[in-house]
């Protein structure tokens, strides 16, 4: 009876084996380099600060554009990146390549997209959205964020230290064009009115007639809507 349970305890972990290896044969080279490179995250920088800086703390299966199956991921708001596991639990980073700009998390309901998008005039940044809404190719979309507070020394006897942690910042959101230009999410009727400066007479109309707020996602959502059918 031993024998057949140590056989059957050897035959498991030899399967495990040939799958992490068959899935890591499926990835593409450049990930497998990527791989090599960095000998999965170093994370020394992080076990020093409370919190955590990922959305959830957990891997979940992700479907991924330009891959057929789907791989273990899970999101870092404080660096931005995809963070990927196999299953010899390697984690390294996800390529910020176009072809791989969809990373939908079904269990959770969670779609990222990586886009190029304007914070201001002179700033664009590469990286990864959540996709609230879309309709007619315009979309609401959110930056989630986390930053790390500094550590804080007591200046007096009677402060107490602070270490440091991650914190929230507060959600950014951004408007995607049926052109793929990403902008920061109008914050009031007269910046609607200055991307569409011929459809003044429809934005009036529809905010006289409504009562959204620029401050509740739910009413960005519609708002979105609208501007859809400008």
């Amino acid at each position: 009876m031993k024998k057949i349970i140590l056989f059957s305890i050897g035959l498991l972990s030899s399967i495990n084996i040939l799958t992490a290896q068959d899935h890591s044969k499926m990835l593409p080279q450049e990930w497998i380099s990527t791989i090599s490179r960095n000998k999965g995250f170093n994370f020394v920088k992080h076990e020093n600060i409370e919190g955590s800086p990922y959305n959830n703390l957990l891997f979940f299966p992700a479907d991924i554009s330009g891959l057929d199956f789907e791989i273990m991921g899970r999101y870092n708001e404080e660096s931005d990146q995809i963070e990927i596991q196999t299953e010899d639990k390697k984690i390294f980073m996800l390529p910020k390549d176009n072809k791989y700009n969809s990373i939908f998390i079904n269990l959770i309901n969670y779609k990222l997209i990586l886009v190029n998008y304007k914070v201001n005039t002179n700033t664009i940044i590469n990286g990864y959205l959540v996709e609230i809404s879309k309709t007619n190719n315009f979309s609401l979309l959110r930056r989630d964020k986390t930053i790390v507070k500094p550590e804080k020394q007591p200046k007096t006897g009677y402060d107490k230290y602070q270490p440091a942690k991650f914190i929230k910042a507060n959600k950014e959101y951004y408007l995607g064009l049926s052109d793929n230009t990403v902008i920061p999410m109008p914050n009031n009727k007269k910046q609607i009115q200055q991307i569409y400066p011929n459809k003044t007479g429809e934005i009036n109309t529809f905010f006289k007639t409504t009562n959204y707020s620029f401050k509740e996602e739910t009413d960005l959502i519609s708002i979105v809507n609208f501007i859809s059918t400008l």
